[in-house]
């Protein structure tokens, strides 16, 4: 017991006893030790010890091991019921869409088909084209520098878009 009230302890303490930090991680061994070890073991057997014997050897109790029989008839129950409720299960699945209504299924319909686009020809709305004459001139001859260039290769296809135009109208 204290004496007294005091605020401020003054009995002796005892100094804490230092513990030991505990080592988290294992220091293994070196990989080739462990290795060559472990070939030498495979390779040249040991002899073990002498097995040290501490109690006297007793009488075999012959009462311990009672001969019993693999239960089959439990075995053949066991599949014969699985093979019910796989049955039931797979029956089950084939009955219960006639048996419940099914919930309503989503059906999209295409967008667009081609039933759907109306042809128009051109003459009942517009005016025939008037390109200003029967036929267009036809090309000359250009020499070969000529044929090579951007401008001679436009307007030769231009002149043959106008012709396949004029067919087209005629």
């Amino acid at each position: 017991m204290k004496p007294g009230p005091l605020l401020i302890d003054i009995s002796p303490k005892r100094k804490p006893v230092p513990v030991a930090v505990p080592t988290l991680l294992v220091a293994l061994e070196p990989w080739h030790r462990v290795f060559l070890r472990n070939l030498r073991d495979l390779l040249w057997r040991r002899r073990k010890a002498p097995l040290e014997l501490v109690s006297r050897p007793a009488s075999f109790w012959e009462d311990v091991f009672v001969p019993t029989r693999l239960p089959w008839r439990r075995f053949v129950q066991s599949v014969v019921v699985h093979l019910m409720v796989i049955a039931g299960l797979w029956g089950w699945t084939r009955l219960a869409p006639y048996l419940w209504p099914q919930r309503p299924q989503m059906v999209q319909r295409n967008v667009f088909h081609v039933s759907d686009v109306v042809y128009y020809d051109a003459s009942e709305y517009l005016a025939p084209l008037n390109t200003g004459g029967t036929q267009a001139p036809l090309p000359r001859k250009a020499n070969r520098s000529m044929r090579n260039s951007r401008s001679f290769r436009y307007r030769l296809k231009r002149t043959i878009v106008r012709r396949r135009l004029l067919r087209r109208q005629s």
